[in-house]
C-alpha cells in the first residue's frame, strides 16, 4: 500500500465535504452535520486511499453524552465506488456512521464507528420494553448502524470497532464480503447482522454483551449475530458471541408461515447452507444458538454453555450439529420442534437442566401433522442431564453409539429407522465446505482470543445496563454490579495490584474461590436507610470512582406452600387464606429479594414448586416521588405504607408492573407479596427516586 504521508492534506468543513483523490485528513476533531442526508463527508472517486490519521468526524460535541435516539444522517458516505480504502477514521454521532452502497472492493480498515443511533433501553435503572423486529428491514434501517453495507460485493471490514449503538454492522443484499478482526460488542440490538446477504465470511470477531432488557429479563430478540431473510452460504467462524440475548440468531422472513387454505406450512425467506464453526455463544439468556425455519446449516465445534438452551433449531431441516460443546444450560441442550433430517453427532452434552436432546411437535392442527422426523443421534457423550432424550411425537429416529451417564432414558428412545450409509461428520469433513473452513482457520490472527479466554467476568449477572447498551468494563480496573440495592459486587481485573477504598460504614467480603470477586455491603448493624456508596478503585496511576445508591435494610421473608388446586393467582380469596396461614419458612436477610430464571428453590430451605412469598422492610427515605416496578412469573403486589403501588395477578407467563408514589421524608414500610407455580422462577424488583 502506498505511503500516505505523500498524499495531500484535506481539512473537512461544511464547505469542504467531498473527497475525489487520495488524501490525508488533517488530524483533529470536526463537527459536521448532514443537512440533506447525503453524508457529512462523501468520497466520490474510485481507486483512492483516504487516511483519516485518527481524525474524528462527529455530528455533535459529545456523542457519548448525547441523546443517541436522535442521531440523524450519515457520517461518511460511499456510493457506487470501486477499489477505495478508508483507514484510521473515528466517525460517530449519526444514524449511520459509515454508509456503503453499490460498492465493489471497498476496504474499511482500523476505523472506530461506535456511537451511532441507539434506542434508550433503561431509565432510572428500569427497563424500557422495546422488542426488536428481526424480520422487517424497514425497522433495521430505523435502528441505524455503525457500518451499513448495502448492495455491495467483495468489500472488506477489518480491524474495526463499532460499539455502544443499536447495531454494530449490517450487510444487506451484499455478497462475497469479508468482516474480520473487528469488535462489535456492547450494542443493544445486534452486533453483526445479515439481511439477504450471501457468500460472506465473518471471522475472528468479538460481538459480546449485545443485549437489552425487557420486562422479564434480557433479550427482546437481541443477538450478538443476526442472520435473516435469504442469507445463504456464509461462513461464520471464530466469532465470540457471548452474553447476547441469543448468541447467534438465524431465521427467515415469515416465521411459521402457516397457510390456512393450503393447511400447510409455507415459510418464506429461509437462510440456508451456512457454516457456523468455532463460535462461542455462551451465557446468553435465551439460546446460545438459534437457527429456525432453515435448511442445511452446519454447526461445527461451537461452544453453547450456561445459556437458556444450547441449540434451538425449530422448523429447521437437514441441519448438522457436529462436535459441539453443550453444557450447563438451564433448559435443553438441543431443542428441535418440527425439524427434519437433522444429524446430531459427536457432541458433548453435559449438566443441562432439561433433556440433552428434545425433538417434538407442538399441539394444534397446524403443528401436530409436522413432527420432528428422520433424525440421527450418533456417538454423542451425554452426561448429568435431566433426561437423555425427549422424543415426544417424533418419528423415524436413529439412535446409536451414544455414551450416556446419569441421564435417564425412556422406552421411546429406540431407533425407528435405518442409519445413513456414512456418518454426517464423515461427509462434512470430505466436503468443499470443510476445505474452505480450513483455509479460514489457517488465517486466524495469532493474537485473537475469544472472550472466554480473557480474564473478564462471565455470566448473565454481569449484564449491567447503561441507558443505551450493556456497560463496557473492559478498560476499567473493575466491573461492578448492584446486588438488588443491597450491596455491590466487583470483579477486579488485576487483583494483585488494585486497591479499593470504601466508606467506614461498609465492609468487604472476598470470595475464597475467586480472587477477582469482592462484595461491598453495608454493615448489618446500620439503621435502615438509603445511602450513597462511593468507591475509589486504584490501579497504577489510574483511579476510577463509582457512586451508587445502597439500601441498608433488613427484609423479613415468609415462604408458604400452596396447592395448585387453590391457586392464589387465579382464585378469589385464596391469596388471603395462604398468607394468613403458618409459613413453611421464615428468615431475615439484608439482601433484597431477586431471582433471575431460577430453577428449583429460590432460597435455601424455600419450597421448590408452587410457593407464595411475602417480604417486608422498613426504610428511611428522603422526600420525593418514587417509582416501583417488578418483572416476574406468577402474581405480585407491592405496597408502600399499606398503599398498593402496583400489582398483577393475571397469571401470564411473564408480567411487568409499575407505579409511582409520593413519599414524605421518614421511615416507610415496603411490602411484597408474590405467588408462582412454574419450574422457572423470575422476580426482578426495581425502584428509584425520580429526579
Amino acid at each position: 500500500m502506498p505511503d500516505t504521508n505523500s498524499f495531500p492534506e484535506f481539512t473537512p468543513s461544511p464547505n469542504n465535504r467531498v473527497i475525489t483523490q487520495s488524501v490525508r485528513i488533517r488530524p483533529g476533531a470536526y463537527i459536521l452535520d448532514d443537512p440533506d442526508g447525503n453524508g457529512a463527508l462523501r468520497i466520490e472517486a474510485d481507486d483512492i486511499i483516504v487516511d483519516f490519521q485518527g481524525s474524528v468526524i462527529t455530528s455533535c460535541q459529545n456523542a457519548e453524552e448525547a441523546a443517541r435516539e436522535n442521531f440523524e444522517g450519515i457520517g461518511l458516505k460511499m456510493e457506487g465506488l470501486r477499489g477505495v480504502t478508508v483507514k484510521n477514521a473515528v466517525i460517530r454521532g449519526y444514524q449511520y456512521n459509515v454508509w456503503m452502497e453499490t460498492c465493489r472492493g471497498v476496504i474499511l480498515e482500523n476505523c472506530d464507528t461506535s456511537l451511532s443511533r441507539a434506542e434508550q433501553v433503561t431509565k432510572d435503572g428500569m427497563p424500557i420494553d422495546i422488542w426488536l423486529e428481526i424480520r422487517d428491514l424497514g425497522y433495521w434501517r430505523s435502528y441505524g448502524a455503525g457500518v451499513w453495507i448495502e448492495k455491495s460485493t467483495l468489500c472488506s471490514v477489518r480491524k474495526c470497532k463499532s460499539c455502544y449503538s443499536n447495531i454494530g454492522i449490517v450487510l444487506a443484499f451484499s455478497n462475497k464480503c469479508t468482516v474480520t478482526e473487528s469488535d462489535f460488542s456492547f450494542n443493544s440490538a445486534w452486533g453483526i447482522a445479515l439481511w439477504q446477504s450471501c457468500d460472506n465470511t465473518i471471522s475472528w470477531c468479538l460481538a459480546d454483551f449485545v443485549n437489552r432488557p425487557w420486562r422479564s429479563g434480557y433479550g427482546a430478540d437481541s443477538a450478538a449475530m443476526a442472520v435473516s431473510y435469504g442469507s445463504h452460504r456464509n461462513y461464520i467462524v471464530g466469532v465470540s458471541i457471548t452474553h447476547g440475548g441469543d448468541g447467534f440468531f438465524l431465521t427467515n422472513l415469515t416465521d411459521v408461515g402457516y397457510n390456512l387454505e393450503a393447511r400447510r406450512f409455507l415459510p418464506q425467506g429461509s437462510s440456508d447452507d451456512n457454516i457456523i464453526a468455532y463460535c462461542d455463544g455462551s451465557w446468553s439468556p435465551a439460546n446460545a444458538f438459534e437457527g429456525t425455519f432453515s435448511f442445511r446449516n452446519v454447526y461445527f465445534r461451537n461452544i453453547a454453555n450456561h445459556s437458556g438452551h444450547g441449540f434451538w433449531l425449530g422448523f429447521s431441516c437437514d441441519s448438522l450439529l457436529l462436535e459441539n460443546e453443550i453444557s450447563h444450560n438451564y433448559g435443553m441442550g438441543i431443542a428441535i420442534e418440527h425439524g427434519s433430517g437433522t444429524r446430531i453427532e459427536k457432541n458433548t452434552i453435559e449438566h443441562n437442566g432439561d433433556a440433552a436432546i428434545a425433538l417434538w411437535a407442538s399441539g394444534g392442527e397446524e403443528r401436530e401433522g409436522h413432527p420432528s422426523r428422520n433424525i440421527e443421534i450418533r456417538d454423542n457423550i451425554i452426561r448429568h442431564c435431566k433426561k437423555a432424550f425427549n422424543l415426544t411425537t417424533s418419528t423415524d429416529i436413529y439412535i446409536d453409539g451414544n455414551i450416556i451417564e446419569d441421564a435417564p432414558t425412556e422406552d421411546e428412545a429406540k431407533s425407528t429407522k435405518a442409519p445413513d450409509a456414512a456418518s454426517a461428520l464423515e461427509k462434512f469433513t470430505s466436503s468443499p465446505q470443510y476445505a474452505k473452513l480450513q483455509e479460514i482457520l489457517k488465517a486466524k490472527p495469532a493474537d485473537f482470543r475469544l472472550y472466554r479466554e480473557c480474564s473478564m467476568p462471565r455470566g448473565m449477572k454481569w449484564l449491567e445496563m447503561s441507558d443505551y447498551h450493556p456497560r463496557d468494563f473492559r478498560n476499567s480496573p473493575a466491573a461492578y454490579r448492584l446486588g438488588g440495592w443491597s450491596g455491590l459486587e466487583l470483579y477486579i481485573m488485576n487483583p494483585e495490584d488494585t486497591k479499593i477504598e470504601f466508606p467506614e460504614w461498609a465492609c468487604a467480603e472476598t470470595d475464597p474461590n475467586d480472587k477477582h470477586t469482592i462484595k461491598i455491603t453495608p454493615k448489618p448493624e446500620l439503621p435502615p436507610a438509603m445511602r450513597t456508596l462511593t468507591l475509589k478503585i486504584r490501579r497504577a496511576d489510574k483511579v476510577e470512582e463509582i457512586t451508587l445508591p445502597i439500601l441498608t435494610a433488613e427484609w423479613t421473608q415468609r415462604w408458604f406452600h400452596w396447592d395448585k388446586d387453590s391457586s392464589p393467582i387465579t382464585e378469589a380469596g385464596a391469596e388471603e387464606c395462604i398468607f394468613s396461614s403458618r409459613p413453611a419458612l421464615e428468615i431475615k436477610s439484608h439482601i433484597q429479594p431477586n431471582w433471575d430464571w431460577t430453577r428449583g428453590a429460590a432460597a435455601d430451605g424455600a419450597p421448590e414448586g408452587a410457593f407464595a412469598f411475602e417480604a417486608s422492610a422498613e426504610v428511611n427515605l428522603p422526600a420525593g416521588t418514587y417509582r416501583f416496578a417488578a418483572g416476574f412469573t406468577g402474581g405480585l403486589s407491592l405496597w408502600v405504607d399499606s398503599e398498593l403501588v402496583c400489582g398483577d395477578w393475571s397469571g401470564k407467563r411473564y408480567s411487568f408492573t409499575s407505579g409511582e408514589i409520593k413519599l414524605a421524608e421518614g421511615t416507610h414500610e415496603i411490602k411484597i407479596r408474590h405467588c408462582q407455580d412454574r419450574d422457572w422462577k423470575l422476580l426482578r424488583l426495581y425502584w428509584a427516586k425520580l429526579s
